[in-house]
């Protein structure tokens, strides 16, 4: 699960990069969100590294890219769309449960 959502955020950070056509005009529109994105890359590895600093990071750079897209939230927003950035907390949890599971199981062996 770690690995998927490193290599969704690399093709995010990478598909907004390159709909630039001027190299220029990428590095100047390197965004909030690009820098929140290589930050839950660099946390997701230390997830795979099985770094207990790793969860903790993944969550804050995560619910960091969650209210940056509520603060983004402009126009006509109804209450379901409260509810789509929510979404982004899914995989964390997931990855959450099975990192402690995985600790448990091998303190147990030990």
């Amino acid at each position: 699960m770690a690995g998927f959502l490193i290599t969704y955020h690399t093709v995010k950070i990478y598909s907004g990069l390159v709909a630039n056509d001027d190299a220029a005009a990428a590095v100047l529109n390197w965004s909030l969100s690009n820098s929140l994105r290589l930050w839950i890359i660099a946390s997701l590895l230390l997830v795979i590294m099985f770094k207990r600093l790793g969860v903790l990071s993944m969550w804050l750079s995560i619910s960091s890219l969650v209210l940056l897209q509520y603060m983004n939230m402009t126009g006509n927003v109804t209450f379901l769309s409260y509810l789509g950035p929510l979404k982004g907390f899914i995989f964390p949890a997931a990855i959450t449960m099975l990192f402690w599971q995985n600790q448990k199981m091998s303190t147990n062996r030990s």
